[in-house]
């Protein structure tokens, strides 16, 4: 098939009938891509690491017997991943269990973590976009940033920030050489394309800095964000600002800085005084006032930050810097948002900034 991308994929699994219903459902083909699923056993790997892939899954408990016998496989899902990392250092490994989720924190052998429920339902459509997005990444131009700027396709008014938060490594350009993840024991060496790719995963589309999710998206422009999501997202000129980098993934992320254009380029925005976004986009997008940001603790208007609930850091809401303070046990990379948190049941008290 001329012109179409293979993306191979191998699935370390003691689970043989799991892996083959799963292959059915993850393998797919259209007119820009392939995506091939093999299944393997555990006890095959090292003839099976003699081919290229792009990704590599391992089931996080690889425990069933291999023989009548009872003999149980010689690797778990780290030892299994640790012998790939031995031999291929630039293809994702990816962690496919069905007890932990999305939200555990990645082990440093494994790029990402999948729920085998997520995998089996969203698979077809991760494993696709990921592939190719890897291979963008090989494929970038070393030495240049502008090749950096183009993996994550970076408007030109972000790319001052974005170079000064990338790793020293990447600052002007691609990097050429292997980068160390440090651990207790011996560091782990990851590609150039690994290390990056890690970076913009992890760093650049999970804190605010750059791009900005729905909730800090919704509050940098002063609305609130059900309706950021139904309406404002829709005109084009928002629209226009929504991130389609690598890793893009099902979630939107918003580059602050199109954003910000979005509402200061406006006609009406010129004659206002206000050189706040939050002030300056419900005005010019015409937002009705029931629709307005405000602050979850005391109830006013114009909420510059947003902020986790004390009791529960995964419940965020949009507060004033005075009615939170910063969150002291979590850091945020340097030079994204700060991390702050805010009392659910202050009543109104200012707690600090």
């Amino acid at each position: 098939m001329s012109g179409t991308v293979m993306i191979r994929v191998l699935w370390i699994n003691d689970d043989e009938g799991e892996s083959a219903r799963a292959r059915r459902g993850l393998e797919s083909s259209n007119a820009g891509a392939v995506v091939e699923v093999e299944p393997c056993l555990p006890s095959d790997l090292a003839n099976m690491l003699r081919e290229d892939w792009d990704i590599f899954l391992v089931d996080f408990v690889l425990s069933k017997p291999a023989t009548p016998s009872g003999e149980g496989y010689p690797d778990e899902g780290l030892a299994a991943a640790g012998r790939i990392r031995e031999k291929v250092q630039d293809r994702p490994i990816y962690l496919v269990s069905g007890w932990v989720s999305s939200d555990t924190p990645v082990p440093d052998l494994f790029d990402f973590i999948i729920f085998t429920p997520d995998l089996l339902r969203d698979g077809r459509k991760l494993l696709r976009q990921d592939g190719l997005d890897y291979q963008q990444v090989r494929r970038a131009q070393k030495g240049t940033f502008s090749s950096v700027a183009s993996l994550l396709a970076a408007p030109e008014e972000s790319c001052d920030a974005l170079r000064q938060m990338l790793p020293p490594t990447m600052r002007e350009g691609f990097p050429c050489r292997n980068s160390e993840v440090k651990k207790e024991a011996a560091p782990l060496v990851l590609s150039p394309v690994l290390a990056f790719s890690r970076w913009v995963r992890y760093q650049l589309l999970a804190y605010g800095g750059p791009l900005l999710d729905d909730l800090r998206a919704a509050t940098l422009l002063g609305v609130d964000e059900g309706y950021f999501g139904s309406k404002l997202s829709q005109r084009e000129e928002i629209a226009d600002a929504v991130y389609s980098g690598v890793f893009a993934g099902s979630q939107n992320r918003w580059w602050r800085s199109l954003l910000c254009k979005a509402a200061f380029s406006a006609e009406k925005a010129q004659a206002m005084a206000s050189a706040r976004p939050s002030e300056v986009a419900p005005e010019v997008f015409g937002v009705p006032q029931e629709h307005r940001s405000e602050c979850a603790v005391c109830g006013a208007g114009l909420p510059e930050t947003v902020a986790s609930d004390e009791d529960d850091v995964e419940v965020v809401r949009p507060v004033h810097v005075s009615c939170s303070r910063p969150d002291p046990t979590r850091d945020a990379p340097s030079l994204f948002d700060e991390l702050r948190l805010f009392e659910s049941r202050t009543n109104g008290k200012n707690t600090g900034a």
